[in-house]
């Protein structure tokens, strides 16, 4: 275990930004008065058109510790950590999104403690509420059965804190702390397509290869843009992807035992998620961007089969684990 005293390890803060500049203006200040000695900031900016670069740039010359790499294009959101992962000069890496707040200046401290005296660590997500739900959260890391695909329901923040830790099937995406090598190993994020192919993917590949996910209760992180989840025009946008990215976890890292057990349930609760989402909306775009889905999935269904094949090959335990990991309360 590394004692407070002893931060030698240096620790790359990792964040990805797009048209972030409100959440920047809140998020950029703590990490900067985090109390760990060895540590930077890589921003990676995924070509913002608001005044993230300005904001970034300003911040940059106050503070030497506060990198930013400029992309030219949108690069995705996989890619676009994928990059900022590989440019981080840290053994550990603590991967954020950029709307989310870091209000306790001890969390780095506390993370790389925890990380050397847990059982095979993959992965320490990080415990975080939404800014508009100070009492319930489904921010406790990501957990799956055959008959149930991340549908996280409301637990009691107080409850969950009262844990040091639990496990999960998969982190959470918006922050999550692991060791450089470990997601260079895994390969880090599949970017075969641009969203609902991230953590899930890469917590249950971890998980075969015999790392385990664990969630951090002591530190609450914000998640400050709950308004981006209700955006409906952005909704539509990455429902286009939910059936295809989730098809494609599934179909990468399940056995073919609960692969078969479990897709043809998996597909029909989507038919029917999306005709309930119809009639909420009651807008058929719902429709058309579910068929857009499917069409996708099917689309890359051989490079799909030819990385199973890869990934089943090379997994280390021979049952899917990640199944069996239960909720914490």
């Amino acid at each position: 275990m590394t004692s407070p005293a002893d931060q030698s390890l240096l620790i790359s803060v990792v964040m990805l930004n797009y048209n972030g500049l409100a959440y920047l203006q809140q998020t950029i200040p703590p990490l900067l008065q985090l109390d760990y000695t060895q540590y930077e900031i890589l921003v990676v900016d995924n070509h913002s058109t608001d005044e993230s670069i300005n904001f970034l740039r300003s911040a940059s010359r106050r503070d030497p510790r506060l990198r930013l790499v400029e992309y030219q294009e949108n690069t995705g959101y996989g890619r676009g950590k994928n990059l900022g992962v590989a440019k981080a000069k840290g053994e550990y890496i603590l991967l954020l999104d950029e709307d989310i707040l870091i209000e306790t200046p001890t969390l780095l401290s506390e993370l790389i403690q925890l990380y050397q005296r847990l059982s095979n660590p993959g992965f320490i997500s990080l415990l975080m509420k939404e800014q508009t739900d100070q009492t319930k959260t489904k921010l406790y890391g990501g957990f799956i059965s055959l008959f149930s695909v991340y549908a996280n329901r409301p637990l009691s923040i107080d409850a969950l804190s009262k844990q040091e830790f639990h496990p999960a099937s998969s982190p959470d995406g918006g922050a999550i702390f692991f060791k450089k090598s470990t997601f260079t190993t895994l390969g880090g994020y599949d970017v075969s397509q641009p969203y609902y192919l991230d953590v899930g993917d890469l917590g249950l590949r971890a998980a075969i290869y015999g790392y385990r996910t664990y969630v951090y209760n002591k530190q609450i992180l914000c998640h400050l843009g709950t308004a981006r989840k209700t955006n409906k025009a952005g909704w539509l946008w990455k429902y286009g992807y939910h059936f295809s990215g989730l098809s494609r976890v599934m179909f990468k890292n399940y056995r073919l035992v609960n692969l078969l057990i479990a897709y043809p349930y998996f597909c029909l609760i989507c038919i029917m998620k999306t005709a309930l989402n119809m009639l909420r909306y009651r807008d058929w775009h719902v429709v058309s961007r579910f068929m857009f889905s499917v069409g996708y999935f099917f689309n890359n269904y051989k490079s799909l089969i030819k990385e199973r094949r890869r990934i089943q090959t090379e997994r280390t335990l021979p049952d899917d684990v990640f199944l069996k990991i239960k909720r914490p309360i």
